[in-house]
């Protein structure tokens, strides 16, 4: 061991009594993953309106974490909609449609595996995502107009991860230690000394069917303007509002997140 062990950072467990430290911080393993992305479309343009309806399938690539590879993400996508112009060209509206379907869902979360246990990136699971958004811009004389709505419904799948908040040091961690011990395999008893293992399963959350994060059920705006002439250029004052409901940014459930 270094003459500083309690200054390296790359020793985070200390087995005082051995003769030797403890890794348990290793090196990623390598990974590599490659994948086509592709659209599929039909555009139909009567006059100066679009309809459009399209199937794309989107990637995101895996990676590698402390706690070991995890896969690509994956979601199909199926859109249905249309733009046009209004009232002599004065307006224009977009209205569309969508659904999305996500495989191996990657999220940063907190994951004990029997080699590992801490906060990285891995599939949590599965996901779905349908919605309706529309846009409306006007211009009529000297006034504007510019309304904007979007209504999203979002599922996640058979989704279950740790609160780590939760989950007393005692419970997890080596006495005199600051790193959570990996998961006891199967059949085996929790050890709580370095080396050991310990036993998350009594702090496991059910996350299927709750909304996604980041994924508002409504979120909405108007901006009213009026332009007014004046001897030295026009003035336009401007009054907006917006409004967007409750969202989490964490797939725990909880007020302060």
């Amino acid at each position: 061991c270094p003459a500083d062990i309690q200054g390296a950072s790359r020793y985070t467990q200390y087995n005082w009594a051995a003769t030797s430290c403890v890794f348990p911080q290793r090196d990623p393993p390598p990974y590599d993953d490659k994948n086509v992305t592709y659209k599929v479309g039909l555009n139909y343009t009567p006059g100066d309106n679009l309809v459009y309806l399209f199937y794309a399938r989107g990637y995101k690539p895996g990676g590698a974490a402390l706690s070991g590879t995890f896969e690509p993400e994956t979601v199909d996508d199926f859109e249905l909609g249309y733009k046009g112009q209004l009232f002599d060209g004065n307006a224009t509206l977009s209205v569309g449609g969508f659904y999305m379907n996500y495989k191996d869902m990657q999220q940063q979360a907190f994951r004990a595996t029997t080699a590992f246990a801490g906060t990285v990136p891995y599939n949590v699971g599965k996901a779905t995502i349908q919605g309706l958004e529309a846009e409306f811009n006007a211009k009529l004389g000297g006034l504007g107009v510019s309304v904007n709505a979007g209504w999203v419904d979002s599922k996640l799948g058979d989704i279950n991860i740790i609160d780590r908040t939760l989950v007393p040091n005692a419970a997890v961690r080596a006495p005199l230690t600051t790193t959570d011990l990996p998961q006891c395999a199967p059949s085996v008893a929790p050890n709580l000394v370095v080396g050991g293992c310990a036993d998350y399963t009594p702090y496991y959350l059910a996350a299927s069917g709750q909304r996604n994060i980041y994924s508002p059920e409504l979120q909405w705006g108007i901006t009213l303007d009026y332009d007014i002439a004046g001897a030295n250029g026009t003035w336009t004052p401007r009054v907006s509002f917006s409004h967007t409901d409750e969202q989490d940014i964490n797939l725990v459930r909880r007020e302060d997140f």
